[in-house]
């Protein structure tokens, strides 16, 4: 089996502080198990799921790569779709419980493997770094939104010319030509909620390679102002589900709760993804491209065009100060995993990942 190995974000740095998608994957009525690991910073948690990884590829039809947004060479969870399990890290700030413990959900702990007595003595430093990422963070989401509020008010002054009934027209020809109904008593389609970009210490990262191994064909709407996301995407999204497709459903980094920026689905492979200046999707495949301009008047653009660009500059300026305060935090919390590296028996935690992938394979 030659394994699709994709990657994404299921949490955010987001103006509100991080924003959680993980807890979608503690369903009560789907067969997949799930597994969270309770351990320290720097302690193994993501080494750990990049063996899974590796020992499942070529065992795994599909392998998703969860990545973290505050360290984006770090995993979050691996999820494998044909052996129904995932294992994700449940630490702060995606703290995770099991709802149903031993029914489906089950707790791997690494804490036999800390010197506890060596990492108590640094008690107070590493209360101390904590104060400064948790600042450092605060610092971004004042930033970010001050960039949204820009952002957002140039998409409010686009919205009020926007022809809705030529982009419902638009939609559902796509709908009519690439989301026919399975079947007569089709179950619906599941959604699954993910995000392809990230506000990261490393910048804003999109995984373009993702949107590559699933899709074959592809739409590419042209939407610098964020029209389209609310209303066309949202109309895709209940066709592919009334349809009976299963389908990731990715929203933007600027708004990971509430605006949808591409939807991808595998069984057809199909993929619709926005594309602006902050993700210019430089290597994904030709498609068709739709220009969200069609849909509203450019006049003003014109008229409302030094204001437009203003608000976008000063923006651009903005999110680059916000991404120095993730920078910031991120070098705090590599503090934070000095106190902790030195103190945990490693061998045990070798041990421990040996004995889960016994149990799992």
């Amino acid at each position: 089996m030659n394994s699709l190995i994709v990657d994404f974000f299921l949490g955010a740095n987001s103006e509100h502080g991080f924003f959680s998608h993980f807890g979608q994957l503690q369903d009560p009525y789907s067969q997949e198990k799930t597994y969270i690991i309770k351990a320290g910073p720097g302690t193994g948690k993501s080494t750990m799921m990049k063996r899974i990884a590796e020992e499942y590829n070529g065992k795994d039809s599909l392998i998703e790569k969860i990545h973290c947004s505050s360290d984006p060479d770090s995993l979050d969870g691996v999820v494998c779709k044909d052996h129904q399990f995932q294992i994700v890290d449940g630490t702060p700030p995606h703290v995770m419980e099991p709802k149903l413990p031993a029914a489906g959900e089950m707790i791997i702990s690494f804490y036999e493997a800390f010197h506890e007595e060596e990492i108590l003595k640094h008690r107070l430093e590493m209360a101390q770094a904590s104060a400064v990422i948790s600042g450092f963070h605060s610092r971004f989401c004042e930033l970010l939104r001050c960039a949204n509020l820009l952002l957002d008010g140039n998409s409010a002054l686009i919205a009020q010319s926007v022809d809705r009934n030529k982009m419902e027209r638009a939609v559902q020809g796509i709908i009519k030509r690439e989301l026919r109904k399975k079947k007569r008593g089709a179950l619906p389609g599941r959604i699954k909620t993910r995000l392809l970009s990230a506000f990261t210490p490393k910048g804003l990262i999109t995984y373009e390679d993702t949107i590559n191994t699933i899709c074959n064909k592809l739409y590419i709407i042209n939407d610098e102002y964020n029209i389209c996301g609310d209303y066309f995407f949202r109309m895709l999204e209940q066709a592919a589900i009334d349809a009976g497709y299963d389908c990731y459903v990715c929203y933007s980094p600027f708004h990971p709760d509430t605006q949808i920026q591409h939807i991808l689905i595998p069984e057809l492979s199909l993929g619709f993804v926005t594309r602006n200046r902050w993700i210019p999707l430089e290597q994904v495949k030709v498609g068709k491209v739709i220009h969200a301009t069609r849909f509203f008047d450019k006049e003003i653009l014109k008229k409302k065009k030094q204001r437009l660009s203003f608000c976008r500059k000063t923006a651009a300026v903005i999110m680059e100060e916000a991404v120095k305060a993730l920078e910031k935090a991120k070098a705090a919390h590599d503090i934070l995993e000095d106190y902790y590296i030195p103190n945990v028996d490693f061998s045990a935690v070798e041990r421990i990942t040996e004995d889960f992938y016994q149990k799992i394979k």
